[in-house]
C-alpha cells in the first residue's frame, strides 16, 4: 500500500468512526434523558448497551466511552449500588488520566464523583484525598 492509499484508508477509517459515534449519539442522549428523569432502570440498561458499542467503535479511551462509564456510575450511586459506582468511577478516573491531562475538567469531574461517593459512604478521609 502506497502512502496515498494509506492516507485514504486512514481517512475512511476515521470517517467510519465518526459515523459510528454519530449513530450512537441519539442513544447517548436518551440515556442521559432517562437518567435526568430518574428512570434509573432504563438509564442503566441504555448505558450498559452503549458502553461496549462506544468501546468497539472508538476505543475505551474515547471521551464518549469514558463519559458513558461515568454516567453508569452515577446511576449506580443514585440507586445505592455504591460498590458498583465506585468501580465505575475508579475505572473512569484511570481512563481519563490516560486519555487527558491531569488538570482537564473531565478528570476533575471523576475526582469529584469519587469524593462525593466516599462522603456519602462515610469514608471521609478518602473523600478528602480526592478533594485536594
Amino acid at each position: 500500500m502506497n502512502r496515498k492509499q494509506r492516507r485514504t484508508t486512514d481517512k475512511l477509517s476515521r470517517s467510519g468512526q465518526d459515523a459510528a459515534i454519530v449513530s450512537l449519539k441519539p442513544y447517548y442522549e436518551l440515556a442521559l434523558h432517562a437518567q435526568d428523569l430518574g428512570d434509573y432502570v432504563k438509564a442503566e440498561q441504555l448505558w450498559l448497551d452503549l458502553l461496549p458499542r462506544y468501546e468497539k467503535a472508538v476505543g475505551a479511551n474515547d471521551p464518549d466511552a469514558i463519559g458513558s462509564l461515568g454516567n453508569l456510575g452515577v446511576v449506580y450511586q443514585k440507586t445505592g449500588r455504591n460498590a458498583d459506582a465506585e468501580n465505575c468511577f475508579l475505572r473512569t478516573l484511570v481512563l481519563r488520566n490516560q486519555a487527558l491531562e491531569a488538570d482537564h475538567p473531565d478528570t476533575a469531574t471523576s475526582l469529584n464523583n469519587l469524593a462525593v461517593l466516599y462522603k456519602e459512604m462515610g469514608r471521609y478521609s478518602e473523600a478528602e484525598n480526592f478533594n485536594k
